[in-house]
C-alpha cells in the first residue's frame, strides 16, 4: 500500500512545479473521464431524488442530503483547484525556462565579446 498521500498529510511540503503539473494533468483526466462523469451524476441524481422523495418534516434527512451535495461539489471544486493550479505551474515553468534560455544567450554574447 502506497502511504505517500499521508505523509504529505502528516509532513506537508511546497509541492514542486512539477508535482503541480502533474497533479493538474491527473485531475483534469479524472474530471473529463466518462467514468467519473457518469459516477458522479449518478450519485447527485440519487441524491436529488431521495431529497424529493422525503417526508418534509425530515428537516435532519434532507440536512444530511445538502450536506452529500456539498461534499460532492467540494470534489469537484477541488479537483478543478487542481486543474488551475496546473496550468500556472505550466505557465510559471514555460516563463522560468524561457528566463534561463536568455540569460544563457546574453552570458554567450557577452563571453563572445570578451574573447574578441
Amino acid at each position: 500500500m502506497n502511504f505517500e498521500f499521508l505523509k504529505r498529510i502528516i509532513n506537508p511540503r511546497k509541492p514542486t512545479l512539477g508535482e503541480d503539473i502533474k497533479r493538474g494533468d491527473e485531475a483534469e483526466m479524472l474530471l473529463a473521464s466518462p467514468a467519473f462523469q457518469s459516477a458522479i451524476y449518478r450519485v447527485r441524481s440519487g441524491i436529488h431524488e431521495r431529497f424529493a422523495a422525503s417526508p418534509v418534516s425530515d428537516i435532519e434527512g434532507q440536512h444530511e442530503l445538502r450536506l452529500m451535495l456539498k461534499v460532492l461539489d467540494d470534489i469537484e471544486g477541488n479537483l478543478q483547484i487542481d486543474v488551475n493550479g496546473g496550468k500556472l505551474a505550466k505557465e510559471q515553468m514555460r516563463q522560468e525556462n524561457e528566463a534561463a534560455k536568455r540569460k544563457k544567450e546574453r552570458e554567450e554574447r557577452g563571453f563572445l565579446r570578451s574573447i574578441r
